[in-house]
């Protein structure tokens, strides 16, 4: 029973590593509502001046980008973190500090950050199974250097 599960996971962890490196020498490509990918499901990472800056899963890339530009505090997660991270805020469930706290007091701010990642680039890789988006979304966190805060619960 172990080996099989250990067999599982070799093989979802060999996956996620040839994923990463398609991932990585894919396109860089300018940041757009309406990606050339669509409506496919997989991971992205976003760039800021040519430095990896954000890894995102998804089930829908247009949608997802699409709300990384609304300027609804419920959408926009990746520019309210931003502006959390500008402000010294962390998240939180109480009013001050909340997501439309932030928005209401830091509009600006915000909405500078949503123009700014109009401004990125991207990478994408279409992958379908959930549990191979899990481990590469965390693969590609760890190789770029970046925050695995998403897996942060409260």
């Amino acid at each position: 029973m172990f080996e099989e599960t250990r067999d599982r996971f070799a093989q979802v962890t060999d996956s996620a590593f040839l994923n990463l490196k398609n991932l990585l020498d894919s396109e860089l490509k300018e940041f757009s509502a309406t990606p050339v990918e669509g409506k496919n499901s997989g991971i992205y990472v976003l760039y800021e001046k040519n430095q990896p800056v954000y890894v995102g899963r998804t089930r829908n890339l247009k949608q997802r980008f699409r709300a990384h530009i609304s300027p609804n505090h419920n959408s926009a997660s990746y520019a309210l973190k931003r502006v959390r991270k500008r402000i010294g805020r962390e998240a939180s469930y109480k009013k001050e500090g909340s997501r439309s706290w932030i928005v209401e007091h830091h509009r600006d701010e915000f909405l500078e950050e949503i123009e700014t990642i109009k401004r990125m680039a991207y990478r994408f890789i279409q992958v379908s199974d959930n549990i191979d988006q899990y481990f590469l979304e965390y693969i590609a966190e760890a190789h770029l250097g970046l925050d695995h805060d998403g897996l942060n619960t409260s």
